[in-house]
């Protein structure tokens, strides 16, 4: 099985700088897209808690460094998918979401991981596309950009880290 490459310090570095994009990317939708009242409070109870989980996972690490990113991880993945089916259709930006769902992956998980992880948010948005029944070319032509943004950034992101030398060392730890 392969080994997680999980550390307080990236997941500082995840929380400080993805968490605030994230609610940069959800907070807007929410305010300025006519939604019905309770679709803007769960999306902000929701939003919330994702930030309040990130925050507290950096505390609780200590405690069982795996459990707490699995949950921290299912929570995002739960959350974000949640959001994205919420606003899909009027706030364009919220695709985002899942881009930065398989940096943060791609920053703990080795290749083969990271690429599973991202064609998974890619099948995720096309499925949500799929859902709305926006099925015009250029719609398909702008979702199918967005699928292959989140896989290749993912790869990308991962290469740069695969060759720092803390990464090299857990990747031969890995295959030993």
């Amino acid at each position: 099985m392969p080994k997680t490459l999980v550390s307080t310090e990236k997941m500082r570095h995840v929380n400080n700088h993805l968490t605030p994009l994230a609610v940069l990317i959800v907070v807007p939708g929410l305010v300025v897209v006519p939604l019905p009242k309770l679709a803007v409070v769960v999306g902000g109870i929701l939003i919330a808690y994702s930030v309040s989980i990130n925050y507290l996972s950096i505390y609780l690490v200590k405690r069982d460094i795996r459990f707490i990113a699995t949950v921290r991880v299912g929570s995002n993945y739960s959350v974000n998918i949640f959001l994205l089916w919420l606003l899909y259709s009027t706030w364009p930006p919220v695709w985002t979401l899942l881009l930065l769902m398989s940096i943060g992956v791609a920053v703990y998980q080795n290749r083969r991981d990271s690429f599973l992880c991202s064609l998974t948010l890619a099948w995720v948005i096309l499925v949500v596309h799929w859902s709305f029944g926006v099925h015009s070319l250029q719609a398909w032509a702008i979702v199918g950009v967005e699928a292959s943004i989140i896989i290749l950034f993912s790869l990308f992101v991962n290469g740069l880290l695969e060759a720092t030398p803390e990464r090299q060392e857990m990747l031969v730890e890995e295959d030993s």
